[in-house]
């Protein structure tokens, strides 16, 4: 609020009509010439004496002030002149002169004037001359902060004891006691500062139109009392009214182009610091690919907080805890990551995966959405597949025969005549010498089977066929082909589910006990699963697992017949072949042992000699499984339908096959629309 009190002038006296107020008698004229002054090493007493003589009052004189002093003045002086003259040169030298009512004088010691009842100068200190007279002085602060006028007085007394800066709050006034001189600087130095602070204030109206006001304010303060309180503090306030969102500056009108700028630079129309993408997954499934970046994301998150490590870190940590695919994924992921110049994903980034569209979700910054979607290119590929020949065999083992794989000309841990090279083939059958890696494969001439060493990578599939056609003991089960993509398990299984009693009880009704059984299905059948891992070299690891399911025997129940005994064989594997070369897995070996009686005709029905004529045979045989894998890569969309292709042209009715693909019948339109049966494969691409 602004005090009621009239704002001092600005100007002041300039010249001093007056001299040391309260010292000359009322009715003495100050301007009366007293002609030139001078005196050499005058007793105190006497200078008292004149003084007493200039100024028309008696001078009271204090015991512990003397000394001799000396003056001479350059010319005639006036009263007021040489009562001046005389007053300053006294108190330079520690005696002091304050008046003391209409008619005395003090002399006192300069150390104690303060303390000894000064003259109170109640007009302006600035009509008198300056003198160092220790006098009184009520200033009105009339716009100032009484505090703030108490410090900025202070710095102006002189120093001598009992001079004071005295505040009185309450009607915005201090009273000051020192010097003449001292009391002119000081109401000289309020009537420059005591002013409205704003004098050349303004208060300024900003319109926003892209940020809230409120933020804006809060901006602003934080900007103000930082790198830019040496400009401002003291001299702006900033505010913000929230319903017209404009934001309000009270500053100096120096300062209003600058703020301006500042206003104008914050309340722009930028693009927000986050936005959100989505992102069309294709090939992946978009679950399993936003585990993996938000794996890659933690790890980095993880490496920004220890500050050490790398983006591999989270590739390392899922190797072992992940499946081979996953640490893949997240080594590719990873490596977009370092391929982006050290880009890393800020903390807004946020991914949620939409399994209904297969679209990813992502919000986050610029930086984040551009890193994301070099990832998801990486990853989003189209996977290699492999198309999987297989051709599972059953051989019934003869007498001398250590293993199946013998049938089809494979021998086991043989060595060179010369001893020089270790090979997988004997000497027999006609062949001289070994080799590692060939192999025996039977040369069909005429229907007759000879033996022909020849390299694992050359094994045909066919073999296996003719093999079978040959011998009565080796009989194929199946020979499907199969096609999955990489780290996706493919499954045959080739049998059927038998019904099993698995618990059984009696329960009794009221006419007659009930048997009551739970009937399971089991399966029995061979099993064969697949699960691939493709490098880009062409180069296939497969884990393998053989599983057989058969009724190896049949137990009576009383009430329920004959049950089946379901017996397991299984083998697991995990192999590296290159595409196209045999995988071939054997070993599943099962013996059977057949006891049956024989009856001789009429003589066998005779009672107790009639054993004699029932002969008992106990036949056991063995039998192997024999399982021939053999994988093919296809890289790319292109080779799946060349190898496909290919596989129809091998077939017989591979001209019905085409017809079929191309109109979607196997009708034989040339030829009176009569039906044909045809066989051909299925292949699953």
């Amino acid at each position: 609020m602004q005090s009621s009190t009239p704002v001092r002038p600005a100007t002041v006296v300039e010249t001093a009509t007056n001299g040391t107020p309260g010292l000359i008698a009322a009715g003495v004229n100050q301007d009366d010439k007293v002609g030139e002054q001078s005196f050499s090493d005058m007793p105190l007493n006497d200078i008292l004496d004149m003084l007493q003589n200039l100024t028309g009052k008696s001078v009271l004189r204090q015991n512990s002030v003397a000394g001799n002093f000396s003056f001479k003045s350059n010319g005639a002086m006036t009263r007021r002149q040489a009562v001046d003259a005389i007053v300053n040169l006294l108190a330079i030298n520690g005696v002091s002169i304050t008046p003391l009512g209409s008619l005395y004088l003090k002399a006192v010691p300069t150390t104690s004037a303060a303390s000894n009842a000064p003259y109170l100068i109640e007009d302006s200190t600035l009509q008198y001359e300056a003198s160092q007279a220790v006098c009184s002085k009520l200033f009105p602060i009339d716009f100032m902060a009484v505090p703030e006028a108490v410090t900025a007085l202070s710095s102006m007394q002189s120093g001598l004891v009992g001079t004071s800066v005295i505040p009185f709050e309450k009607n915005r006034s201090i009273l000051a006691t020192d010097c003449v001189v001292n009391l002119q600087r000081m109401e000289t130095l309020l009537s420059k500062i005591d002013k409205p602070s704003m004098d050349q204030g303004s208060i300024l109206f900003f319109q926003l139109k892209n940020l809230s006001a409120k933020d804006a304010a809060a901006r602003a303060q934080q900007m103000l009392s930082g790198a830019l309180a040496s400009r401002f503090q003291g001299n702006t306030t900033v505010d913000s009214d929230e319903r017209t969102n404009q934001l309000i500056v009270y500053t100096h009108k120096a300062n209003a182009a600058l703020i301006q700028q500042l206003v104008d630079n914050l309340d722009k129309d930028v693009e927000p610091l986050t936005r959100t993408e989505m992102f069309s997954i294709h090939h992946a499934d978009v679950t399993e690919l936003c585990d993996v970046i938000k794996e890659v994301i933690t790890g980095q998150k993880q490496v920004r907080s220890d500050t050490s490590g790398s983006s591999s870190k989270a590739a390392s940590a899922a190797q072992s805890n992940r499946q081979q695919q996953r640490a893949q994924q997240v080594q590719m992921a990873a490596q977009a990551v370092a391929d982006n110049s050290g880009t890393q994903f800020s903390n807004y980034i946020t991914i949620v995966p939409d399994e209904r569209s297969n679209t990813l979700v992502a919000t986050g910054t610029q930086s984040d959405i551009k890193l994301l979607s070099d990832i998801i290119s990486k990853l989003d590929a189209i996977l290699p597949q492999v198309r999987i020949e297989v051709v599972i065999a059953e051989v019934t083992l003869t007498k001398n025969q250590f293993s199946g794989l013998e049938s089809f000309g494979v021998q086991y841990g043989s060595k060179a005549p010369d001893g020089a090279l270790s090979g997988d083939v004997t000497s027999g059958n006609g062949l001289n010498g070994g080799n590692k890696d060939v192999w025996l494969t039977p040369v069909f001439n005429g229907g007759t089977m000879t033996m022909s060493p020849v390299s694992l990578e050359n094994f045909a599939m066919s073999t296996v066929f003719k093999v079978a056609k040959t011998n009565s003991n080796v009989k194929v089960l199946s020979s499907p082909n199969i096609v999955t993509t990489h780290n996706r398990e493919a499954s045959i299984v080739i049998g059927s589910k038998e019904p099993v009693v698995s618990s059984y009880s009696t329960a009794a009704t009221s006419t007659s006990d009930q048997n009551v059984a739970n009937i399971q299905y089991q399966d029995v059948a061979l099993e064969l699963t697949v699960k691939p891992l493709i490098g880009t070299n062409g180069v296939v690891q497969m884990e393998i697992t053989q599983k057989i399911n058969e009724v190896s025997k049949y137990v009576t129940i009383a009430g329920y017949g004959d049950q089946p005994v379901i017996g397991t064989r299984e083998a697991s594997s995990f192999v590296t072949v290159s595409s196209g070369k045999m995988v071939i897995l054997g070993g599943l070996q099962k013996v059977t042992d057949e006891k049956t009686r024989n009856k001789v005709f009429l003589l066998g029905d005779i009672p107790i000699l009639g054993r004699i004529f029932q002969p008992k045979t106990d036949k056991v045989t063995r039998t192997e499984l024999i399982i021939f894998i053999r994988p093919v890569v296809l890289m790319n969309p292109d080779e799946a339908d060349a190898d496909a292709k290919k596989k129809i042209a091998e077939t017989s009715p591979s001209a019905d096959i085409d017809k079929f693909i191309e109109n979607g019948n196997f009708r034989n339109e040339d030829k009176n629309k009569e039906k044909k049966k045809h066989s051909f494969f299925l292949f699953w691409r």
